[in-house]
């Protein structure tokens, strides 16, 4: 499904596709009114961002996952808060990036990403300390504590097709360097 938030219909427009759902409160979506009005939800409520809002559509539509491209509207502020958006969900939650992808790490994560070799990779805490171990780094953690402003994995990179990683406690970002035609199966 393919949820266009706000003016990030434009982005879709661009590429030519057809969004599923629109949502927002559509302050800067210029053409949603060629759309069929049983696709668009207009939410106009000034206490949650457009992101939050999409996030609650995906949720309403029982989506276990999102992928989040283009959210960050060209504007840094907008990217950050992505980041508290995604926490406040239970669904997993993957950015797609210019020349990187993201995704979300939840306490308690115990898994594999196929990554390639020679990718650089970042992990960044997103809140509280986060008990990291990883392997198939040049840099492996060993129950390395990263927390905000005190402690990250900043620029490691792969030694294997796959890294596997661990973490206990609160929430990181894994970031993994991909150009944009290059997709992880992840």
């Amino acid at each position: 499904m393919v949820i266009a938030v706000d003016s990030g219909i434009h982005y879709l427009e661009e590429a030519r596709l057809e969004p599923d759902l629109i949502v927002g409160d559509l302050d800067s979506a210029v053409s949603v009114r060629d759309y069929d009005p049983d696709i668009v939800y207009l939410d106009q409520d000034e206490d949650r961002s457009d992101l939050q809002k999409l996030l609650a559509l995906a949720k309403r539509y029982q989506a276990n996952e999102v992928v989040l491209s283009c959210v960050h509207g060209r504007r840094l502020d907008h990217f950050l808060a992505s980041f508290s958006a995604a926490i406040a969900t239970d669904m997993s939650i993957r950015w797609i990036l210019p020349h990187e992808h993201a995704v979300l790490i939840r306490p308690g994560f115990a898994g594999v990403f196929s990554t390639g070799v020679a990718k650089i990779i970042s992990l960044l805490p997103l809140d509280g300390e986060c008990l990291t171990s990883t392997e198939g780094l040049k840099w492996d953690l060993n129950s390395a504590v990263l927390q905000v402003g005190r402690h990250w994995s900043l620029s490691n990179e792969s030694v294997r097709d796959a890294i596997s990683l661990q973490v206990y406690g609160g929430h990181l970002v894994l970031m993994v360097e991909h150009p944009p035609q290059e997709v992880p199966p992840w």
